[in-house]
């Protein structure tokens, strides 16, 4: 069966912009095993179209969350600065709500200067 986790539930967002290197690399590393369990126990109940298509939304959530986290990453090791993170998290956000589904993270909480609001970076 797949692995408990710390994803956020639907309505709930990640911590963007707010997460240690160390905090960071866990959600990571949980994520991937969750994709492993998925993927095998999508392939135990491939039979079951009910089941299996649960599974697969189940795993488009937390593929899309990777994407979100990598994107955290990238920020944290200075890949990104905070224009380019910024930017991107607001274009995947947009891309997600274009495809209909509700993205896991919100522009509001990405407040990454106290002296500056988040809504202020696409300025």
């Amino acid at each position: 069966m797949v692995r408990g986790g710390t994803r956020p539930a639907r309505g709930e967002f990640l911590r963007m912009g707010r997460m240690g290197l160390d905090e960071l690399m866990g959600r990571i590393g949980e994520r991937a095993l969750q994709q492993d369990d998925l993927l095998r126990t999508a392939w135990t109940v491939r039979r079951n179209d009910d089941v299996l298509a649960e599974l697969f939304d189940r795993l488009a959530d937390v593929c899309l969350e990777q994407l979100f986290l990598d994107l955290e990453f990238r920020h944290i090791v200075h890949e990104l600065d905070d224009d380019e993170y910024f930017l991107e998290v607001a274009r995947l956000i947009t891309q997600c709500r274009t495809a209909g589904i509700d993205p896991p993270v919100n522009l509001d909480q990405l407040d990454l200067d106290e002296d500056r609001p988040a809504r202020d970076w696409l300025a």
